[in-house]
């Protein structure tokens, strides 16, 4: 899949896996973020990681990398998604974010939640609503 906008401002998913033999999960994460680093490149805009949904190898599955991410002014940096995300009046464990994307992403490819639902509820995970 291509680089693709999401609903959000300024926001960019790109999704890749390795169907090779000898495939990894770092290698395509490597890839990935040098692609969205690129994209944003162009746009002379900087590159901010969100958020990325993984699969290791497994039987029958490809290492895979799905990754959230944004491309912002130089100065805007502090103020990304990302490094605001809270939950509670309290800031939220990235892991249990993680955690949450994966479970939401899961019940997306199921066909349990819409893609429009799947954003509404992923914005609220971000934004600790």
């Amino acid at each position: 899949m291509p680089t693709q906008k999401t609903g959000n401002l300024n926001e960019y998913v790109i999704n890749r896996d390795d169907k090779s033999m000898f495939g990894s999960l770092p290698a395509v994460k490597r890839a990935v973020a040098a692609e969205a680093i690129s994209f944003c490149a162009a746009m002379n805009k900087k590159y901010v990681e969100k958020y990325s949904i993984d699969k290791e190898r497994a039987v029958m599955v490809w290492p895979e990398s799905t990754l959230y991410y944004e491309c912002v002014d130089e100065g805007k940096i502090q103020g990304s998604a990302m490094s605001q995300t809270k939950k509670d009046g309290a800031t939220q464990s990235s892991d249990a974010v993680y955690s949450d994307l994966i479970r939401l992403d899961e019940l997306r490819k199921k066909g349990i939640l819409t893609d429009a639902e799947f954003d509404a509820e992923k914005k609220k995970l971000l934004i600790g609503k």
